[in-house]
């Protein structure tokens, strides 16, 4: 279900107006037992209507437009919703995310009630498989600057990217090499001028955490079994004996 927005502590009249006020709102889906309120876009292809005991289905067309008052003929532009100022002007403001939140490898949502697209909204994620594990905070969240979505976390394989992979490109046990100090073993290239970062090479890596940010592979931050440039990395060091 395309959920624009979710708002709590609404009332069935009160959860009509808020779709009112949203752009590309088409129907609401009211909780009443949870008074939550569920503002719908554009139903998916071939998607039906859900029966679910306590909660009220109902189409916008069929609510009167005077209850958005002064925005009752809005035109916001999509991911916007009206809003009247305390001095009666109208306005358009960011309200959620417009584009559909991309698939996220390995992992499912675990909202009780679906993805909703409220901006700063942090919808839950967990691993679909017990052979992956959650890097990072389990959240995907609608960007307040960006206004698009913005995944905390990767699920990857439970397996040590350090060590393992081809022979030619384990970094664990590796010398630490920097722009003027060579000595990984690549015949030709120094790795972490190549690379953009210092680094345990070999000859280059399976795993790279000091990559540049923001930049594609190879030059990002890379751990192999996340298959993706993260946005950033801590690294640890303990004292071993």
């Amino acid at each position: 279900m395309n959920i624009l927005l979710r708002i709590r502590n609404k009332s069935l009249m009160e959860c009509a107006k808020e779709c009112l006020l949203t752009s590309q709102c088409k129907a609401i889906n009211y909780r009443k037992n949870w008074k939550l309120c569920d503002a719908l876009g554009d139903r998916p292809d071939g998607e039906a209507i859900q029966d679910e005991s306590g909660s009220v289905y109902s189409d916008i067309s069929t609510w009167p437009k005077a209850l958005a008052g002064k925005c009752a003929d809005h035109n916001c532009d999509n991911g916007k919703k009206c809003i009247i100022k305390t001095n009666g002007v109208t306005s358009c403001e960011h309200a959620y995310c417009k584009d559909e939140s991309s698939e996220t490898p390995f992992a499912v949502s675990t909202e009780t009630f679906g993805v909703y697209a409220n901006l700063e909204a942090g919808n839950q994620y967990e691993c679909i498989h017990s052979t992956y594990e959650l890097v990072g905070k389990p959240f995907v969240i609608c960007d307040k600057k960006s206004k698009k979505w913005k995944r905390l976390f990767c699920c990857v394989e439970k397996r040590d990217s350090i060590s393992n992979g081809s022979p030619d490109y384990i970094n664990n046990g590796m010398k630490f090499s920097t722009y003027d100090r060579d000595n990984d073993n690549h015949t030709t290239d120094n790795c972490a001028e190549k690379y953009r970062g210092a680094w345990w090479f070999n000859a280059c890596y399976m795993s790279h955490l000091n990559g540049e940010y923001d930049q594609n592979f190879p030059s990002g931050i890379q751990w192999k079994t996340f298959g993706g440039t993260l946005s950033s990395s801590i690294m640890e060091i303990r004292r071993i004996g």
